[in-house]
């Protein structure tokens, strides 16, 4: 995949507009208490297992890492986001954080976000463009245990997506996960082929639920709290 790399995207620098949002985000997870992180559980409206409990029940979990990268787009600032294709395991065809499993040569699982990313989307990132974490979450289906690392970038990357694991990059503003009624519960095909309604964000005319949703709920939490330092209304 390295072929494909495009740019290398480094922090932001000194009098760029981002370098106000990375440190007002860099001030937000430290802000932000813990309680009010978990109310990213709207977004999942059944009970979940966690890791401890999926392990004590004899479940080999996997270990995953993935990014939400931030960026200055049209309407603001702009988290990507990805339509997985159909190669996808249990999560083909769904809307995701670029990232993966994680492999033998991966120092953490930041590591393994940043190397997947790269590998998914061809824009390689610099690990001190790291301005955060979101909550760890295990994910039942997948038997994956999910870190995911915020990135902060300069400017806009030029996409070079694989065709073979990407179907489609979407921008998400950040500002539309602070509306009232952004998360709303929309008819979903979930385990067993069967239709249920589950809580949802609508992205360029995706349909974001599950694992993705509660983390950007929790995200959601935290940019509430940086746009407030940003002054924004």
């Amino acid at each position: 995949m390295a072929g494909k790399l495009r740019a290398f995207f480094a922090p932001v620098e000194q009098g760029n507009s981002m370098d106000a949002v990375r440190e007002a985000l860099v001030a937000a997870f430290d802000a932000v208490p813990h309680a009010h992180r978990m109310r990213r559980e709207r977004a999942i409206p059944v009970a979940r297992p966690t890791r401890a409990q999926a392990e004590a029940e004899g479940v080999e979990v996997r270990e995953a890492g993935v990014v939400w990268a931030l960026y200055p787009g049209a309407e603001g600032v702009h988290g990507v986001l990805m339509v997985r294709t159909a190669r996808g395991g249990v999560h083909a065809g769904q809307v995701s954080m670029p990232g993966g499993a994680a492999e033998a040569g991966d120092a953490d699982l930041t590591a393994t976000g940043l190397r997947e990313f790269a590998e998914e989307l061809g824009v390689a990132l610099d690990r001190s463009a790291v301005v955060g974490a979101l909550t760890p979450l295990y994910i039942p289906p997948s038997r994956f245990y999910v870190e995911a690392a915020v990135v902060v970038l300069e400017e806009a990357p030029r996409w070079a997506p694989d065709p073979e694991e990407v179907a489609r990059v979407l921008a998400c503003p950040c500002e539309a996960l602070v509306q009232p009624g952004a998360l709303q519960p929309v008819a979903v095909t979930v385990g067993g082929g069967m239709r249920a309604p589950m809580p949802a964000y609508r992205v360029d005319g995706e349909v974001v639920w599950g694992a993705t949703a509660v983390l950007l709920a929790e995200f959601s939490e935290i940019w509430a709290e940086a746009r407030r330092r940003l002054g924004m209304r």
